[in-house]
């Protein structure tokens, strides 16, 4: 979850923005709501609960920062936000 620069949501939606040509917003929710979407969806319960327990550690700081572990690790850089569009553009259609 840690890499060399540290975005916020609408950091990431404007980079979205500029790298796919069109609108992204970021547009806050709560974790319950959340919740209750991937439940509707039908998504897997543990599922549910991992991605519930991360936005809660997210909302607490527990990601915040940077680091090198990933380059450490992989020997590579991590991707930018903007590679990794690029990489999965086919991804982002709709």
């Amino acid at each position: 979850m840690f890499g060399p620069i540290e975005l916020d949501h609408h950091q990431i939606a404007e980079k979205l923005t500029a790298t796919l040509g069109r609108k992204f917003r970021y547009q806050p929710m709560t974790i319950s709501d959340f919740r209750s979407l991937m439940e509707a969806a039908e998504m897997n319960p543990r599922f549910i609960q991992h991605i519930q327990a991360v936005a809660q550690d997210y909302q607490d700081g527990i990601f915040a920062g940077t680091n090198d572990i990933v380059e450490r690790i992989t020997r590579r850089k991590p991707l930018t936000v903007e590679q990794f569009v690029e990489i999965n553009r086919a991804k982002f259609r709709w």
